[in-house]
């Protein structure tokens, strides 16, 4: 048996104890020929997956917090004897947070009927050997969701294998700079990424999450506010990866749903491209997106712009993100004073007089012409 750390131990002792400001994790596994057991230790207190204290047939996994190093799921997935159990370990393991510690450790067989969605998620945490897992072999793994980072060992022979580190305690990493609410306005961010980059979208209004990212799906997830409180009054996904209807649907709710002069957000998750229409890449290109025509396989896209106008901010990329303040019910005032002007002309045998009113929230203004 082979133990592997992610940071040098300065001294041997024979058990050690919690380290200081972190965790110590162990993974040990044995296959069919290999003493057929599974143990997983935190800070050396071993986490049960099921009722036999060696663990069960399949894959024993255990999941723990990134912040507190708190056990948030263990449990055993016998992907040997049944085809279904890589289904729910996918769905697990995609329901938890960024940053999520996984440690998985086989106990008899678990390469039978693993699926190929479980080893691609793996795969993404810098696994090498899951694809390589055969009947009967030893696994076991050390990563962290969203990171290509820790270790594994894997073994087809009679010895069993086994796999550690020693992880500090996370601190929250603010992901979005802190600032204070603007005077008379919103400061409107919107984040994506793509399957590979992250697997995100999200929409935050002066730093609070308004749009999460587990409410978000694959595809593009559109979220409509108000013109004059900035607050939500439509939100839905569209798998436009999944089918040609999603990019019909989307045309079709937001000229039926999303009020005129609304602020409408865009933010890919997963992959958007594949089944995007043309209608689509039309009506986002009507508010001014110039990115959404070239948008590539699993690529991030994050837009900002307001129905009605061409006017807008966006970016695209693996992992993106971008922000616009917009003051209240003074989205566009000029804009739209444009468009609801029409040149007068002179009034034969006489004069034109012309009264002009528009309310807050379509232009916050008023004007009298006489012979222009």
């Amino acid at each position: 048996m082979t133990l592997g750390f992610s940071k040098p131990i300065k001294k041997k002792v024979r058990k050690p104890e919690r380290v200081e400001g972190g965790s110590r994790f162990e993974v040990h596994s044995g296959g069919f020929a290999a003493m057929d057991f599974s143990k997983i230790m935190v800070n050396n207190e071993d986490v049960a997956t099921c009722k036999d204290p060696k663990g069960c047939r399949g894959l024993n996994v255990v999941m723990v917090d990134a912040f507190t190093h708190k056990i948030l799921h263990a449990e055993n997935y016998d992907t040997h004897g049944d085809v279904n159990n890589s289904g729910r370990l996918l769905e697990v393991a995609r329901s938890m947070e960024e940053g999520t510690i996984f440690l998985v450790s086989v106990k008899g067989d678990a390469a039978q009927n693993l699926g190929g969605k479980v080893k691609r998620f793996f795969r993404v945490m810098g696994s090498e050997h899951v694809d390589a897992l055969g009947v009967g072999d030893s696994w076991a793994f050390v990563g962290v969701k969203g990171q290509k980072a820790f270790v594994e060992e894997r073994g087809t022979g009679e010895e069993p294998v086994g796999t550690g580190a020693i992880l500090g305690y996370a601190k929250k990493v603010k992901h979005y700079k802190k600032t204070t609410k603007i005077s008379g306005g919103s400061k409107i961010e919107v984040h994506s990424a793509g399957y590979v980059s992250g697997n995100e979208a999200r929409v935050l209004i002066n730093e609070k999450e308004v749009f999460t990212n587990k409410e978000a799906n694959r595809g593009i997830n559109l979220v409509a506010l108000d013109f004059e409180t900035h607050k939500v009054v439509y939100k839905n996904s569209y798998d436009t990866f999944g089918g040609a209807a999603a990019s019909a649907q989307l045309v079709k709710d937001y000229k039926e749903k999303l009020p005129e002069f609304c602020i409408v957000v865009a933010a890919v998750k997963d992959e958007a491209s594949r089944k995007l229409s043309k209608e689509v890449k039309e009506l986002f290109g009507s508010l001014g997106s110039n990115a959404i025509k070239n948008l590539k396989f699993r690529e991030g896209w994050a837009f900002i712009g307001v129905k009605g106008l061409k006017k807008s901010k966006e970016k695209k990329g693996e992992k993106v993100g971008t922000a616009m303040i917009i003051g209240y019910g003074k989205i566009s005032r000029k804009e739209v004073r444009k468009q609801i002007k029409t040149k007068p002309e002179k009034v034969k045998g006489g004069s034109r007089i012309e009264v002009q009113s528009a309310g807050f929230v379509t232009g916050n203004f008023a004007t009298i012409n006489v012979a222009n």
